[in-house]
């Protein structure tokens, strides 16, 4: 049986260098900075959450009503650089990406958001 992970007292640390890169016509790919799991620094997280949608995903209605995209991509360590594809993309459409770390206590962080088409 697996113990409970510790409650932190603390949120992740926001992801603030969120870009879009490589976008062909059917994919893109999201890269930013790994986190820490703390805002100071310590430690690494644990997962991403990650919504897009075709406006803007600024508040957390928005956050709320965008689609769930689906990973069960396992965060590198704090620090190093993340890169993941979105593939199934319709050329020529206008995307909005928003991310949130997640810690192991299941702390989620601020959103970073970006956009492309």
């Amino acid at each position: 049986m697996k113990a409970a992970p510790a409650i932190s007292p603390t949120l992740p640390a926001a992801i603030d260098d969120l870009s879009i890169g490589g976008i062909t016509g059917y994919s893109a790919r999201i890269q930013f900075t790994a986190p820490a799991a703390t805002a100071e620094g310590a430690g690494h997280v644990s997962a991403y959450q990650i919504r897009y949608a075709a406006a803007p995903i600024t508040t957390t209605r928005d956050w709320l009503t965008a689609t769930v995209f689906e990973n069960r991509y396992t965060p590198r360590l704090a620090g190093l650089s993340e890169s993941l594809r979105f593939i199934g993309l319709a050329p020529g459409t206008q995307y909005h990406v928003a991310i949130r770390p997640v810690d192991a206590a299941g702390n989620v962080g601020e959103m970073a958001g970006a956009a492309f088409t």
